[in-house]
């Protein structure tokens, strides 16, 4: 995936084998080692902030590649150099709000029981209907209309 200015959050469930996520930024390519929670942020300005709430990677760019580990966030300036200050992870802030009930929604989805996570769009099954179990075919879901 490519980033090159704004916010992305960024939820890896699984890492299976040989898969491998990537974000690149203009001034560094970001590789999820671990499954986790993460966020990037991209300013006009060319700095680039990984902020690893859960989880680890690596930055790559001309310089030695930097892990940015759970709890820290990486600020990333001076182009490809990877010239670059960790400190702490701030805390959540409304982006981060927003995206966390997101998440949490996909994950306690009932339709999450009966639709792949890689079809688009099944979560929202649970807001126009519901799920039955009929003899003949198992687990349906049954759209909710008004009467008449």
């Amino acid at each position: 995936m490519e980033l090159d200015q704004g916010a992305l959050n960024l939820w890896v469930r699984h890492l299976f084998g040989g898969e491998i996520y990537e974000v690149d930024t203009p001034n560094l390519a970001f590789t999820v080692t671990k499954p986790g929670d993460y966020r990037f942020d991209v300013d006009p300005s060319g700095l680039t902030r990984v902020t690893v709430r859960h989880g680890e990677g690596e930055a790559t760019g001309q310089g030695n590649a930097v892990t940015v580990r759970s709890g820290e966030q990486a600020s990333f300036s001076n182009g490809t150099s990877l010239e670059h200050q960790i400190s702490d992870a701030p805390p959540p802030d409304g982006f981060d709000d927003w995206c966390r009930v997101r998440d949490e929604r996909e994950e306690h989805s009932p339709s999450a029981r009966y639709v792949s996570p890689d079809v688009p769009g099944g979560e929202d099954l649970d807001d126009y209907g519901h799920w039955q179990q009929t003899p003949d075919y198992g687990a349906v879901w049954v759209p909710a209309v008004a009467p008449g």
